[in-house]
């Protein structure tokens, strides 16, 4: 479980690569509140992003540097907001609001795993924030950007 505010370094979590995930939580949202949910950052070159811009969900990918953006919502978020977002170990992806599948396609993951490095993309998880300031953002949210509404508890599940 990961609060808001809170960050992950490596080696505070397990092994991600290659794996698939789910990453479940809520937040509130009121007009006007832009921002990153959660981001998941492996350097420079790889990651994964939520986060809301204009009052629409977007989540992005980095795999070696280069961005994969998708639009997740086409209306404006409901005040309280329940997400999952599945993660296949093809790199299928479903996403779901307040119990219902929004949007299903296909990331740029799995991301490469480096043979012999138990921690290689083990990463730094942030939640609220864009992570630390050396970090790119993956989407349209600013380097120093912190979601102003709630975000509760999100849960990172690791399937092996």
């Amino acid at each position: 479980m990961l609060a808001q505010g809170a960050s992950f370094e490596k080696y505070e979590l397990p092994y991600l690569g290659g794996n698939p995930l789910k990453i479940q939580g809520s937040f509130t949202y009121e007009n006007g509140q832009d921002g990153p949910l959660f981001v998941f950052h492996e350097g420079r070159t790889h990651g994964l992003s939520l986060y809301i811009k204009n009052g629409l969900l977007y989540c992005g990918f980095r795999t070696w540097t280069e961005d994969h953006i998708e639009n997740i919502t086409t209306t404006n978020l409901d005040k309280n907001n329940n997400f999952e977002l599945n993660l296949g170990q093809d790199g299928r992806v479903s996403i779901s609001l307040n119990g219902k599948i929004v949007k299903c396609f296909q990331s740029p993951w799995p991301m490469p795993v480096q043979a012999g490095n138990s921690h290689y993309l083990t990463g730094t998880w942030h939640i609220g924030t864009a992570g630390l300031e050396w970090f790119t953002p993956i989407g349209n949210y600013g380097q120093d950007e912190v979601y102003p509404g709630n975000i509760f508890p999100v849960k990172v599940k690791i399937n092996k």
